[in-house]
């Protein structure tokens, strides 16, 4: 069976019924995390292709680590065009990364690996959409140099 590996002894008829019964809805395959302001830590950072265009993306594997849905997981895809690519720089740049040339960023992708990140995730209809907001404790580049540790209240 090509790597698949079935334990004869196991049967499973006895959920055949409870099987047929049970509905399942679309709110259920996505289990939707609610719009709102989440801590994520990055997993992974894939440089992939769209199926649909096969444009180049990146996809982001976002874990929560917010007290709320801790643990669970979003996915932020950005597809890389010439209308995308200040968006992607600008999402690079929160995350600490500023390349010289853009070719390089395969080179650079598993240093995004275990950042953390402030995003907020904001719904339109079907779609959403996750936007990072600032990189979590550390100083950034442009931000007045004032990292939330240094505030005095």
């Amino acid at each position: 069976m090509n790597g698949v590996m079935v334990d004869s002894r196991v049967d499973l008829r006895f959920f055949d019924e409870m099987y047929q019964n049970e509905v399942v809805t679309e709110q259920d395959l996505w289990n939707a995390i609610p719009d709102g302001k989440y801590d994520v830590r990055v997993e992974k950072v894939e440089l992939t292709q769209s199926k649909s265009s096969g444009n180049p993306m990146l996809k982001w594997t976002l874990r929560i680590i917010s007290a709320t849905f801790h643990s669970r997981l979003v996915w932020k895809y950005r597809a890389i065009t010439e209308n995308t690519l200040e968006y992607v720089k600008d999402d690079l740049f929160i995350c600490g990364l500023n390349l010289p040339q853009f070719s390089s960023l395969p080179a650079h992708l598993a240093s995004l690996q275990g950042l953390e990140l402030e995003i907020h995730k904001i719904s339109k209809g079907e779609d959403s959409n996750i936007r990072f907001h600032r990189r979590l404790g550390s100083v950034q580049q442009g931000d007045g140099g004032v990292c939330d540790d240094d505030i005095p209240f």
